[in-house]
């Protein structure tokens, strides 16, 4: 199943990539910023403290706009995630790196504000 997520994934983006010509409305960009997350724990015992971790992200877009409003957005984004948690017999911090890979329908609605939906894969690095 991962092999073939995979496979859709690099199908997809160098489809959106194929059609390029000089008329087409093509860009490119740097994205960074900072994630806050924390895990969840359920069934956990008294005096566990879970505290949310902060951690950067950062990667690059391609934007290629189909219509006249209409864009595919794939993206390219190294994340930190995790969460900082002890209890009276350890401390843990837990630090997670992932490579997540939005692919993005973007509307635009007017030049400074548009709306992106779509789906998010996510690989577990370190």
């Amino acid at each position: 199943m991962k092999k073939l997520t995979n496979l859709l994934i690099v199908a997809f983006i160098i489809s959106a990539l194929l059609p390029l010509n000089a008329q087409s409305k093509v860009g490119l960009g740097v994205k960074a910023g900072i994630n806050i997350s924390d895990q969840v724990t359920s069934g956990t015992g008294e005096n566990v403290n879970v505290r949310s971790i902060l951690r950067c992200h950062g990667g690059a877009y391609f934007t290629y706009f189909v219509l006249d409003k209409l864009a595919v957005q794939p993206e390219l984004l190294f994340s930190g995630k995790g969460s900082d948690w002890d209890d009276p017999a350890y401390y843990v911090k837990d630090l997670l790196t992932y490579i997540d890979i939005p692919v993005l329908v973007r509307y635009q609605l007017i030049d400074l504000l548009n709306i992106h939906a779509g789906p998010q894969f996510g690989y577990l690095l370190s």
